[in-house]
């Protein structure tokens, strides 16, 4: 699935801790390239804020590239919109992002993280949740949810854009309930 990153290999997790990884998001301007830091945390660690993301994986293979650790790492495009969306002009932002706070090429680390994402979602200040890229109709559609209007009384386009938030692949996912319910905030 994913090419061998070696971004892992100077971070192993100690799983008897119960340790993560977060991926903290560098800041910069839109057109930067994204600079993200990688780093191993203890679950519940309190000195360590962090928000959870939530999001669908694309079909396609990973081809974004995002620089780790000063190492180029793939991921997907779906995955690459959010970390772009979600990096601060002024400041870092720590995330937990399972496409890559998990070596996906590892099934042992794959098989000891995927029973603590509960508490991961659970320990989170945040759980952000990423729909997809925005477009004329989900942008209208988000307005008219802001201003609470009844969705009959908005132009056809809003009702379009409304039905193509809600079918997006994130409402599908199994885990998304899981996520969902986890979230404090």
């Amino acid at each position: 699935m994913y090419p061998k990153q070696s971004v892992y290999e100077n971070l192993p997790l100690d799983l008897s801790r119960k340790q993560i990884r977060l991926v903290q998001i560098e800041p910069g301007r839109p057109d930067d390239v994204l600079t993200c830091k990688l780093f191993c945390v203890a679950l519940r660690q309190p000195a360590c804020p962090f928000h959870a993301l939530s999001y669908t994986w694309d079909q396609d293979p990973p081809t974004r590239t995002v620089k780790i650790n000063e190492t180029d790492f793939l991921v997907r495009r779906n995955l690459y919109s959010a970390l772009v969306q979600l990096r601060h002009p002024s400041f870092p932002v720590r995330l937990w992002v399972d496409a890559i706070c998990i070596n996906q090429d590892s099934i042992v680390e794959r098989n000891s993280q995927v029973p603590l994402m509960g508490d991961i979602y659970s320990s989170a200040a945040k759980v952000i949740f990423w729909l997809g890229e925005g477009n004329n109709t989900t942008d209208l559609a988000l307005q008219a949810l802001k201003r609470l209007v009844v969705l009959s009384q908005e132009p056809e386009c809003t009702k379009t854009g409304m039905n193509d938030i809600f079918t997006r692949p994130w409402f599908d996912r199994t885990w998304t309930v899981q996520e969902l319910a986890s979230a404090e905030n």
